[in-house]
């Protein structure tokens, strides 16, 4: 018995010396040195701009210096600046699983944790509003505020009978 618990001791020794040597990282004979930096070593760069193209264009006024797009009435902002489609809670009720939704409303009542209960003239819709949003967002909503919220309409996909909810990645005060 007592050579057996010999045994094991060394062995357990062994094993925490070894993960401590490796844990630092050994450097002693027999580790391949790193190669050599410096010119005619590794693998040529690849060609600018990837391979069959020339360099990209520089652009006007040199490198990093692309202009901003040219938008009517906003000048500190980048984005589509064209309308928008904008659906009613009954049309969006009929899309499927994760299509991208824009409604506008009031939020009526806080449901609980980020659960809100969302109307426009058309029905009612659960809404779900994570603490990112309602940081982005900047202030605060109450029920006679009109908002436009972007989000994704998300069904259950055990229960697709059960009523659907948007799942919001943008709010907007209108």
């Amino acid at each position: 018995m007592k050579k057996y618990t010999l045994f094991f001791v060394f062995c357990l020794v062994s094993l925490i010396a070894a993960a401590t040597v490796f844990a630092q990282g050994f450097t002693g004979p027999g580790v391949n040195p790193p190669p050599p930096s410096g010119s005619g070593f590794g693998p040529p760069p690849p060609p600018p701009g990837g391979p069959g193209f020339g360099p990209p264009p520089t652009p006007p006024g040199g490198p990093g210096r692309y202009p901003p797009p040219p938008v009517e009435g906003i000048t500190d902002r980048y984005g589509f600046t064209g309308p928008v489609r904008t659906v009613n809670i009954e049309e969006a009720k009929t899309y499927a699983h994760r299509t991208p939704v824009i409604v506008s409303g009031t939020i009526v009542q806080a449901i609980g944790g980020d659960l809100y209960t969302f109307r426009d003239s058309s029905g009612d819709i659960i809404l779900r509003i994570g603490p990112r949003e309602w940081y982005a967002l900047g202030s605060n909503i109450n029920p006679s505020d009109k908002i436009e919220i972007s989000g994704e309409l998300h069904r259950d996909h055990r229960d697709w009978q059960r009523a659907p909810e948007i799942h919001a990645r943008y709010i907007r005060k209108i």
